[in-house]
């Protein structure tokens, strides 16, 4: 997979119930806030701005939870399908919560994600997992962009 040469730069997008973070166009992370109900409606709101801020892109997602908050079972099964996840190249899940971590380990297990996704209770190896996915990638620009944006 190739990805375009970009110049780093950040924007963030945030709300009371999330915080989108873009750090070029093939990185970026997903906040969600503590005691937010993550539904269908706030995911395609997420992944609608997602999507006008990384056109024509595949993009690897770090997505991170503070403190609780619930996932319905509507987003599990969405979040799953090949056709809402086609600009995905993988999802890192960070959290220090126990459950989340068991109810993630579940989600790949029960819901089999189309793209691959996994499960941190470290926030830099959830990163450096996203990284070396792309190190095996001829495109270096990519790793720079992620490498700045994952100091």
């Amino acid at each position: 997979m190739k990805f375009a040469a970009v110049k780093p730069s950040k924007k963030i997008f945030e709300t009371d119930k999330y915080r989108l973070t873009f750090h070029n166009i093939n990185f970026y992370e997903i906040l969600i806030k503590e005691n937010v109900i993550l539904d269908a409606d706030l995911l395609l709101e997420i992944k609608s701005i997602s999507e006008n801020n990384h056109l024509h892109t595949k993009s690897c997602i770090l997505v991170e939870g503070v403190g609780f908050f619930n996932v319905t079972k509507e987003v599990r099964e969405l979040g799953a399908e090949k056709k809402f996840s086609a600009r995905a190249v993988a999802v890192a899940v960070y959290t220090k919560n126990p459950s989340l971590l068991l109810i993630g380990e579940l989600y790949n297990k029960i819901n089999k994600p189309a793209v691959q996704t996994k499960m941190f209770t470290n926030r830099a190896k959830a990163k450096n997992w996203l990284k070396s996915l792309m190190e095996t990638d001829s495109n270096h620009n990519f790793n720079n962009h992620i490498s700045q944006a994952t100091k």
